[in-house]
């Protein structure tokens, strides 16, 4: 009886103990399944000059890991003869991804794309996620104007 007692007694703190510790921290994943406005875009080149060609633009991550990402540029021109024919400058594609919690990273792979380039690729991007907003800094790429680094900080759509 006095065993049963003592091992009473000694569960009762180890029940408390457990019930006040906080919840787990929640995984980059669920922070950053959602859909975003893009709230800010800089291409940032090797010479240190940087550029935000970008006016407007969407991303999607379901909880499912299905994405989609689009870009639309401020410089395009304001008609079209046809709803088929996209006026750029615009990036856009979507497919699949995968969080590596370790990495910070989203890994993208790419299903189709407004341009051919992106079609059946697969890229990564460094994420953070502060409150509401999930900044993406992708990989060195090679555009027209050289060699350049994106930064896109997407605002959570509520």
């Amino acid at each position: 009886m006095l065993n049963r007692v003592t091992i009473s007694f000694a569960t009762i703190p180890l029940l408390c103990l457990g019930l006040s510790l906080p919840a787990s921290a929640q995984s980059l994943k669920d922070k950053a399944i959602g859909t975003y406005a893009l709230e800010s875009a800089t291409e940032n080149y090797a010479d240190g000059k940087k550029l935000s060609s970008w006016a407007s633009g969407n991303l999607i991550l379901d909880a499912s890991g299905h994405m989609s990402m689009f870009l639309i540029g401020k410089d395009r021109a304001k008609t079209s003869e046809s709803v088929r024919a996209p006026v750029g400058p615009a990036v856009g594609f979507y497919g699949s991804y995968t969080i590596d919690e370790a990495a910070s990273a989203i890994n993208l792979k790419i299903e189709s794309g407004v341009t051919p380039v992106f079609d059946g690729t697969s890229r990564s991007w460094k994420i953070t996620v502060n409150g509401d907003v999930l900044t993406a800094t992708a990989p060195e790429t090679k555009t027209p104007e050289g060699m350049m680094t994106p930064i896109n900080a997407w605002k959570k759509l509520k």
